[in-house]
């Protein structure tokens, strides 16, 4: 299996790897890079740590500036199914463990340049009664041709509210192989355009957490806007609009069966109805994040 095939793996099933950390959705470039003709199916079972020193959900913290952890533990099988379980753990949240992700799925090349995911999710936010989204399903696409590849994804949310997302990803990949005590190092710049529904931040930051940040939960979050014509109607956050642009620049390492990486997130947020509503303007925000993965086993 090549650098590059393992890189995909590693970064496949998880929303909170590098790629992903500043929209830690589970959709945004589900795959970056695809799987050639020339790789052989492998079966993988791969446990992963994440961690970003700023937690942000399409460009955003809701006002908790914290950290956050992802542990992850995933297989990949050699036909292309897939499942996964992952945690999020975060540094200013009361509990600090606010969420479960199961997910399944089925990710496949189509040739030497296209490669797809299709992908479902499951959501259990710790406490129970703080998830306003549940569930997901998440179709990706990524066409590549030499050191570049473009990534197109969906992501439906819903039960009890409802979100949409799209993410269009353009990126890079460049390696170094032969070195003496490491098998490869990489580097895979990338940028992406996260647009959606507001609702997008609940996938992650729980209702608590929202109170936390703002002092209101979510359903009344626009209690202090003005009464009138500019008031937004009781189903505000529906509207479908660009939320986040993301510059990343990742670099990593395959040492045997470790893969390591690290990278710098710079996060330029486009101000939605939830922001001119309560008179705010989110910042641009530079953080950095980084991911270590062990595969257990192999065949």
């Amino acid at each position: 299996m090549s650098i590059r095939t393992t890189f995909l793996l590693f970064c496949c099933c998880t929303g909170a790897l590098l790629l992903t950390a500043q929209n830690p959705d589970s959709d945004a470039q589900t795959a970056q890079f695809a799987q050639t003709e020339n790789d052989k199916p492998a079966s993988e079972l791969q446990l992963r740590l994440g961690f970003d020193s700023r937690a942000l959900v399409a460009g955003r913290d809701a006002n908790v500036q914290q950290y956050a952890l992802m542990p992850a533990l995933h297989y990949y099988h050699g036909s292309g199914l897939f499942a996964g379980l992952s945690g999020s753990i975060l540094g200013d949240a009361d509990p600090a463990y606010t969420q479960t992700t199961l997910q399944a799925g089925y990710g496949r090349g189509f040739g030497e340049h296209l490669f797809a995911t299709l992908r479902y999710e499951r959501y259990f936010f710790n406490p129970a009664d703080e998830g306003l989204l549940q569930n997901a399903i998440a179709l990706f696409a990524n066409y590549s041709w030499g050191k570049i590849s473009l990534g197109a994804g969906y992501t439906a949310l819903f039960e009890p509210e409802t979100a949409h997302q799209l993410n269009l990803s353009l990126a890079g990949y460049f390696e170094k192989q032969g070195l003496k005590k490491i098998d490869a190092l990489y580097c895979a710049p990338n940028a992406s355009l996260l647009a959606g529904t507001e609702t997008v931040v609940l996938q992650r930051f729980s209702d608590g957490v929202f109170r936390q940040g703002t002092g209101r939960p979510w359903r009344d979050r626009f209690d202090q806007a003005p009464q009138g014509p500019l008031r937004p109607p009781a189903e505000t956050g529906t509207q479908f609009g660009p939320l986040s642009l993301n510059l990343c620049l990742p670099v990593g390492l395959q040492w045997g069966r470790l893969h390591a990486t690290a990278a710098l997130n710079y996060i330029v947020p486009f101000a939605n109805d939830n922001d001119t509503q309560a008179g705010t303007a989110p910042s641009n925000t530079l953080f950095a994040s980084a991911s270590l993965g062990w595969t257990i086993a192999r065949h």
